[in-house]
């Protein structure tokens, strides 16, 4: 094996380890001031997706994408929320936003809560279907 194949090696083992050790709810930011939420399944249903939150003003757009998790001809309509809490101990919503359907988007323009307020570490989005939640994401502090 020469030298340039095993230096490959390496790095992609590298890249694949690393990739290992991410935090599973890991956030990033798309454009300046935006901040990405993953949606994490909490169910078997394996709904997840993402929420793209940018600040506008004293509101905060909210761009909701959720992925179908088990296929069904009739897609549930969820409940999309901002909630005080954690995932695993969720407090009182702060606000609902618009329904979407688990292979759909939703948009919401103008939203009554500022992104700055949200970004402390105690709040979540909820995924909510008829009985339960679905799939959750923690809104990165800043």
């Amino acid at each position: 094996m020469s030298l340039f194949t095993l230096q490959k090696r390496i790095v992609v083992l590298g890249v694949v380890l690393a990739c290992g050790f991410l935090p599973s709810g890991a956030h990033a930011q798309g454009k300046p001031g935006n901040v990405i939420v993953y949606l994490d399944p909490m169910t078997t249903a394996n709904v997840g997706g993402t929420v793209n939150l940018s600040p506008n003003g004293q509101a905060t757009n909210f761009e909701v994408t959720l992925n179908p998790g088990q296929p069904t001809d009739d897609p549930d309509e969820y409940k999309v929320r901002v909630v005080q809490g954690s995932c695993s101990t969720p407090g009182r919503v702060v606000e609902d936003l618009d329904n979407v359907t688990a292979n759909g988007k939703a948009k919401v323009e103008d939203g009554k809560v500022r992104l700055s307020d949200v970004r402390g570490g105690n709040h979540v989005i909820q995924v909510a279907g008829k009985h339960e939640v679905v799939a959750c994401g923690m809104i990165p502090a800043k």
